[in-house]
């Protein structure tokens, strides 16, 4: 993961379309199938634009906030910047994903680079969301997972599953994700540029929030910061200088330009990335919708300082995820599905893996 990333192939064509189905196929059922609207919704020429367009929800819906939970327009079921939805339990996406002996190994040797003392990888938060961005989603802002004060070792990662082929050579009009890259290097670092440079706000690091985001401060400093790093740590009287933060945190012998830039995902690729690196996904200008499926692993340790919540239970669909926000849970998705609640969550305790992963000991 040089530049903060990497791309993993994972699934297969098959897998991709099939997951990819039923996800749409739960977002659905959870929003208009169960307000009664599927039918009205169906008449759309792209029932997705529904969630981005207020003028087809009027035209086509007899309740046109039905794609809001409990009709409160500050909680959509699926975001119209980032894409995300609250369904956590889709049994294809625990299967073919979140248990997927290939994708946790993939995750977990990069994790074993990172780590000082070989360390159980587990889904501490429980499960993650899924994400869809359809036509006429907008641009998510530039943020960063983690907090500029106090790093967590963290490798977020997602595995596409559906985005518009024909314009894959143009990955910003698909709603692919943005990453300054090369950032992981720095990110110590650029605590020191800000407070060298008071011109620069220094609220723009000063943020207890995760994610933090990243403003026009932020964003306008990143040449000026390749410069900087260039002339002040690529130079042996800097380095004597920072002697005692270059030891703490040693930089890569080689200058890594840090720059925005959109990796070149398919269909079936697991993406990994350090915490540490800003990003986005960006609006999808495509009539194809993009979807994704998030995994997010953590460290036993991370586990550990939250007070050792039951991971089970959470898969299990009897707490909420704790990758969700404060107001957002699976109600929805579990009314729609009661009468199978059981069955689809569901979870082969005897499964070495899945004992593993929910630290079932």
């Amino acid at each position: 993961m040089d530049p903060g990333w990497k791309i993993i192939p994972v699934l297969n064509k098959k897998d991709c379309e099939e997951i990819s189905q039923s996800i749409q196929e739960d977002i659905l059922n959870t929003t208009f199938g169960l307000t009664g609207e599927m039918k009205n919704a169906k008449k759309c020429p792209n029932i997705w634009q529904l969630f981005t367009d207020p003028k087809l929800r009027e035209e086509y819906l007899d309740n046109s906030k039905c794609i809001w939970q409990n009709n409160f327009s500050q909680k959509p079921l699926v975001s119209k910047s980032c894409g995300m939805t609250n369904i956590y339990h889709n049994p294809l996406v625990r299967e073919k994903i979140l248990f997927n002996p290939d994708i946790i190994n993939s995750i977990t040797e990069e994790y074993e680079k990172k780590l000082d003392e070989k360390e159980e990888i587990i889904y501490a938060k429980g499960p993650e969301r899924v994400s869809i961005k359809p036509k006429g989603s907008t641009n998510m802002d530039r943020h960063i997972d983690d907090n500029f004060q106090e790093h967590e070792l963290r490798i977020q990662g997602f595995v596409t599953l559906q985005m518009n082929k024909s314009k894959q050579g143009n990955m910003s009009a698909v709603g692919s994700i943005e990453i300054l890259s090369n950032f992981n290097w720095y990110f110590d670092a650029y605590s020191l540029f800000i407070e060298n440079n008071p011109e620069h706000e220094s609220e723009t690091f000063n943020s207890e929030k995760n994610p933090i985001i990243l403003d026009k401060t932020f964003q306008n400093s990143i040449e000026p910061f390749n410069e900087w790093l260039q002339e002040k740590f690529y130079s042996d009287t800097i380095k004597r200088k920072y002697y005692n933060f270059l030891k703490e945190h040693p930089l890569p012998e080689d200058f890594q330009k840090i720059v925005w830039e959109f990796p070149p995902l398919k269909n079936g690729d697991l993406f990994i990335w350090d915490s540490r690196c800003p990003h986005r996904n960006t609006k999808n200008k495509s009539d194809v919708s993009r979807i994704v499926a998030y995994v997010s692993l953590y460290p036993i340790s991370t586990w550990e300082k939250m007070g050792k919540p039951n991971i089970l239970n959470m898969f299990l669909g009897k707490e909420k995820s704790l990758n969700g926000e404060k107001n957002r849970d699976n109600r929805e998705e579990k009314e729609f599905y009661k009468d199978d609640w059981k069955q689809r969550v569901s979870i082969d305790k005897t499964d070495p893996l899945i004992q593993k992963l929910l630290n079932l000991k």
